[in-house]
């Protein structure tokens, strides 16, 4: 089946203090994909993402959405189609894990338009769905950092974007919980791209990856050509052994700790 090209990179180039951090990377993802992004620290990942989500202005070439330029888009009709969860999450001084998840909903309002009955109920489904309902009413600023992570996951479910681009989802999170996270991402009726430290995540989650070092594209393919011992000696400078799962049709990642 045919899938519609939904984000398209072009040519981008982007320079910070005349450093060039990326260099002419040219990409697309289609609708529907699971999109996984990896690389070593410093290899431009963030910096490609914050082009993605209208941080970064490209120097050159463009980032288009659904064949438009996301720099042409206003700043609400952009937040409807695009969600974004980061590492690291601004304070929310004095909000509770409900009022958090509950911004999901801004894209979609008016100016003091008040949430109905069914958008409560969709935050509390929400709530329930992400395993907080103990912490409902909890400030959000006291929460683990998984905790945060997963209150982040439920407010951009709720704003309900075409595409969900996510930043090391699963960096605080323990093992149970990243698998759990990366299941139902999967699961959602959306676009999604992000960004992994875990290639064993990356390779048993993504759809298609893209392999970043000095703010280049290197490879974009499936887990399979991409996630290739060469790759990945030569780009993170460790010696690994690349086979399939055991229990899946997807590239296992072994590295040898020992000379």
């Amino acid at each position: 089946m045919n899938r519609k090209q939904l984000l398209t990179v072009n040519n981008l180039t982007w320079f910070a203090q005349e450093k060039e951090i990326l260099s002419d990377v040219n990409f697309h993802i289609n609708q529907g994909e699971f999109v996984g992004m990896i690389g070593p620290n410093g290899a431009g990942k963030s910096s490609l993402m914050r082009c993605l989500y209208r941080v970064n202005k490209p120097t050159e070439g463009s980032v288009e959405f659904d064949g438009q330029d996301i720099w042409q888009y206003s700043a609400k009709l952009n937040a409807k189609n695009i969600a974004v969860i980061l590492q690291d999450h601004t304070e929310q001084l004095g909000l509770t894990v409900m009022d958090v998840i509950s911004q999901g909903l801004t894209p979609h309002k008016h100016l003091f338009e008040w949430d109905t009955p069914e958008d409560r109920q969709k935050i509390e489904r929400l709530i329930s769905e992400v395993d907080l309902i103990s912490l409902r009413d909890a400030p959000f600023n006291q929460l683990s950092g998984g905790e945060k992570q997963r209150v982040m996951l439920a407010r951009a479910m709720l704003q309900n974007p075409q595409l969900l681009i996510m930043d090391e989802p699963t960096n605080h999170l323990d093992v149970h919980y990243q698998v759990e996270l990366l299941q139902k991402v999967k699961k959602l009726d959306m676009t999604v791209l992000a960004s992994f430290h875990d290639l064993n995540l990356a390779a048993a989650f993504c759809d298609s990856i893209l392999l970043i070092h000095h703010g280049k594209l290197l490879a974009f393919g499936k887990p399979e050509d991409v996630i290739t011992e060469k790759n990945l000696n030569d780009i993170f400078n460790t010696k690994v052994v690349v086979d399939q799962h055991p229990l899946y049709d997807h590239p296992r990642i072994t590295y040898a700790y020992y000379e």
